[in-house]
């Protein structure tokens, strides 16, 4: 496994996991500003990306979730979901958006599981103890030809042949990263 911070040279193609992209989207996530600016950096740069139908799902789970709760604190997100739905529509609605602008990006491929990616994914799970969710994204990648990825999540530091960008200090300050 090796690390580099978001001032490295760019890697020549490389994945948006779910927890970047939520760091993007969200103002008020704690890695919002080192994330937004390196997803702007990457696309004037035009860096090849891969983003899957899985990281996005996740990503729209995440946010939706935030950004309820971010709007109507005290209250819960299953709260407001299962008693007051119609309060989820504008949030959709800016997912929608944001998902719009990063889809119509030149640099940009949406991708999705092979139907035999869930060997790969058990496999990566059974080594490298992942769970399911992050298991696929590694498996997507293999079946693209990366090993690169933008990540804000310490679990892929379990991987030895990833090369992870973040901006994470945990997982830039890890003893085993290789840079």
């Amino acid at each position: 496994m090796t690390v580099f911070d978001f001032a490295a040279s760019f890697p020549h193609r490389l994945y948006w996991d779910s927890s970047f992209l939520v760091n993007v989207a969200f103002a008020a996530a704690k890695f919002h500003k080192p994330c937004a600016a390196y997803y702007y950096r990457l696309k004037e740069a035009g860096v090849p990306v891969l983003v899957s139908n899985l990281a996005l799902d996740e990503a729209w789970y995440i946010l939706l979730k935030l950004e309820t709760e971010a709007l109507y604190a005290p209250r819960i997100f299953w709260h407001i979901y299962h008693e007051e739905p119609h309060h989820l529509r504008p949030i959709l609605r800016k997912i929608r958006d944001f998902t719009k602008r990063l889809t119509q990006l030149p640099h940009v491929t949406l991708v999705g599981t092979a139907a035999d990616a869930y060997e790969k994914a058990l496999e990566t799970m059974e080594y490298s103890l992942l769970l399911p969710r992050d298991a696929y994204y590694w498996a997507l990648m293999q079946d693209n030809g990366l090993t690169a990825i933008v990540t804000i999540d310490a679990d892929f530091t379990r991987i030895p042949g990833a090369t992870i960008y973040t901006c994470n200090e945990k997982i830039l300050s890890d003893p085993k990263r290789k840079a």
